[in-house]
């Protein structure tokens, strides 16, 4: 029987009460009985009183196919790497320096980048000015001010062999020693860091570096394949936190006592601060960098940390004139030293509210 849709419909009578089913001729299968394999299906869904007719309708069986099919090209090309055109740098290889992929088999990224706990060095830039920059009336002056630092921040950062992990308008973020272990990190993330301001004073674009070292999450965070690499865990927190104090301390490049202690005795630096991060309780120092050696700074840079360092000891030891006299030395070298003027307002203020007997330099504004 053929209905007008074309699909093929099978009739069975629905069973009485206390009677039994008898073997019929299956007037589709000559000579089988409906008690044979192939019916026995029929024959379940009659005695069941589910439903008199059976629809088979070959186009679903068809559709079902095709699906299928779309389904796993759908699955090949998702988790298959999309091979470059001509000329194409494919976009993932825009976070890492030229050491990074040479140790890349191909030249190919891994199908994931299995999360990993790992020590690195984390540094963030951002531009003294931001708020002023974005506030361009012009939209398309203001892109290409942001495309232009971006390249040019990040360029100096990847050729020092960083992996840039976040960029945003006038801020970016990057880290040292991942996605491959790496010796002399907080040298080379340093040296970028000292890149970055130099590159920014030349073209008049002051911006402010952190760089914090610790153990961090590393890799695909996404699960997605060639998803971005990234970075998470405390580190980050510390370094947003200890970026934001670049502006309260007036310094270009503030580092944490990790990076310091690893850098010590190659770089020009001076004491900042001793301070709690959030979330810690143990105090830590913080550092301002100058300069990689002491030749590479001016004398009269390197005689204003002199001053600073002897002032920020005769501080610790609660010699508040001392420690004031030298700082102001330190202003005559340079008017503009927000620290030093900084460190007088706190000694003027301990001269009149003294310190508890516990106090170790942790300074609570």
């Amino acid at each position: 029987m053929k209905t007008l849709s074309g699909f093929r419909k099978l009739h069975f009578a629905r069973p009485v009460p206390g009677t039994t089913l008898k073997p019929l001729a299956d007037p589709y299968l000559p000579g089988a009985p409906f008690s044979s394999p192939v019916s026995r299906p029929y024959l379940a869904i009659t005695a069941l009183g589910l439903n008199n007719t059976l629809e088979l309708p070959v186009f679903l069986v068809a559709l079902f196919i095709i699906a299928l099919i779309l389904l796993i090209v759908l699955l090949v090309r998702a988790y298959s790497p999309r091979a470059p055109k001509n000329g194409e740098r494919p976009a993932w290889t825009a976070q890492f320096g030229p050491d990074v992929l040479a140790k890349l088999p191909n030249r190919e990224m891994p199908p994931r980048w299995k999360p990993e706990r790992r020590a690195m060095v984390l540094l963030k830039v951002g531009a003294e000015n931001r708020g002023e920059l974005l506030s361009g009336e012009d939209p398309g002056r203001v892109v290409e001010t942001i495309r232009a630092f971006q390249q040019d921040m990040g360029g100096l950062i990847l050729d020092r062999n960083g992996a840039l992990l976040h960029q945003q308008d006038f801020a970016l973020s990057a880290a040292f020693g991942i996605p491959y272990p790496s010796e002399g990190r907080e040298v080379a993330a340093c040296r970028a860091a000292l890149d970055v301001l130099e590159a920014g004073n030349e073209k008049g674009r002051a911006v402010r570096v952190c760089l914090v070292s610790g153990e961090g999450i590393c890799g695909n965070l996404n699960g997605v394949r060639n998803a971005p690499y990234g970075v998470a865990g405390r580190i980050v927190s510390r370094a947003e936190h200890l970026h934001s104090l670049n502006g309260f301390y007036g310094t270009p490049l503030l580092v944490d006592a990790a990076t310091y202690g690893k850098i010590n005795g190659q770089a020009l630096a001076r004491p900042v601060d001793k301070i709690v991060f959030p979330g810690e309780k143990e105090p830590e120092n913080l550092y301002q960098i100058l300069g990689l050696n002491a030749d590479s700074v001016p004398v009269s840079t390197r005689e204003l940390v002199q001053h600073f360092q002897n002032g920020h000891q005769h501080y610790l030891e609660r010699n508040w004139d001392w420690a004031m006299n030298l700082f102001r030395q330190a202003l005559q070298i340079d008017r503009n030293d927000h620290l030093s003027r900084l460190y007088i307002l706190r000694c003027q203020n301990f001269m009149k509210n003294p310190p508890g007997p516990l106090w170790e330099g942790v300074y609570a504004p």
